[in-house]
């Protein structure tokens, strides 16, 4: 059972995106292969789940300014985590003008869509964060670089990231922006970064705080889905175990 539960965390990916809980910080301050090894060290213990059926009013929404990272949580999304019942398995960039950069899937690569497909009903929960250590400059440079990547291709490889590359995932984008735009210093990735970068751990990063969210329904993914499943067997078989003998052995006789 440990290597299924172990087969379902590396197989399952999920924002993906840590738990689906939103951090206790203090956001008056923000003014905030994807690698499965990267999601085995959760550092959630400052967190507190989300009110479901919390939603922000559109003036929440108006207050993200250029730079912000968003981050949610994608019905039946394959993405791998180690836990999938909580994981963020998606991210993007709002660059504006109502507007997000976002590395979406392999059918469309990188894109320039509208914020409003962020919102509900599109997407049922979805946090805002602010990097807290990026100035004015490193911001609009983040910007301007996740712009430069629309029509990119999509990056499958969800266990590596490259600054650099010609391909992206969701999180590799947001991820490689700021690592650009602050020449290095901004690193949204773990130490010693060197596996891919997930939703949860941009979401779990020192550099980034949560200034704000959605949280009207959290989907199921096909990996907590699955996790359920075991779950579910895993009860049913000892309850099993715990049937007094006598009736084992009329449950035995019948088969």
């Amino acid at each position: 059972m440990v290597f299924l539960i172990l087969f379902t965390g590396v197989f399952s990916r999920d924002g993906a995106a840590g738990n689906h809980v939103s951090r206790a910080r203090d956001t008056q301050a923000a003014g905030s292969g994807l690698a499965v090894i990267n999601t085995w060290f959760p550092t959630g213990l400052d967190r507190i789940e989300p009110e479901t059926g919390k939603t922000d009013n559109p003036e929440a929404v108006a207050n993200l300014i250029p730079g912000d990272i968003l981050v949610g949580r994608c019905a039946l999304s394959p993405v791998p985590a180690l836990n999938p019942m909580d994981a963020w398995t998606h991210t993007c960039i709002y660059v504006g003008k109502n507007k997000v950069v976002v590395a979406g899937n392999p059918k469309d690569g990188v894109s320039v869509g509208s914020v409003s497909s962020w919102m509900y009903p599109e997407m049922t929960w979805v946090a805002y964060l602010r990097v807290v250590t990026a100035d004015d400059e490193t911001l609009k440079k983040a910007v301007e670089f996740a712009l430069s990547k629309d029509g990119d291709p999509y990056d499958i490889n969800w266990f590596s990231k490259h600054a650099e590359g010609a391909r992206w995932y969701c999180s590799e984008l947001v991820w490689a922006a700021y690592f650009n735009a602050s020449k290095g210093r901004i690193d949204l990735s773990r130490k010693p970064g060197v596996f891919g970068v997930s939703p949860d751990v941009i979401y779990e990063s020192s550099n980034t705080t949560v200034i704000g969210g959605h949280y009207e329904r959290k989907p199921d993914t096909i990996s907590s889905m699955l996790m359920k499943a075991i779950t579910l067997c895993v009860l049913a078989g000892g309850a099993v175990i715990l049937l007094p003998p006598s009736v084992l052995s009329v449950l035995i006789s019948k088969r």
